[in-house]
């Protein structure tokens, strides 16, 4: 997992948009939904959901995404590459 914080964070689930602060990101490359939920509960704005270098496939992605807003952050899904991708992330959320 990574952190980022190089981009402005306005009224997202985390801040209150009057208040604008760094966004703080995690990098997940696993399937696990307890993990993802962990990762999400740990203070972060966003994970970021790794479907290329780890292993989750697209298959573990709606209930990684369920886990992640369980935990109160934002999923963000990387590399998507074509319509029937987008289609799954977009079914996901």
């Amino acid at each position: 997992m990574a952190l980022t914080g190089s981009m402005e964070h306005r009224g997202a689930t985390n801040a209150p948009a009057a208040s604008p602060r760094p966004m703080y990101a995690a990098w997940s490359t696993l399937a696990d939904p307890l993990v993802a939920e962990a990762v999400a509960t740990s203070g972060v704005d966003a994970v970021v959901v790794d479907l290329q270098h780890g292993h989750a496939g697209w298959d573990a992605l709606p209930g990684l995404v369920r886990a992640i807003r369980r935990g109160g952050a934002t999923a963000i899904v990387p590399m998507i590459e074509s319509a029937e991708q987008a289609g799954a992330a977009a079914r996901a959320c």
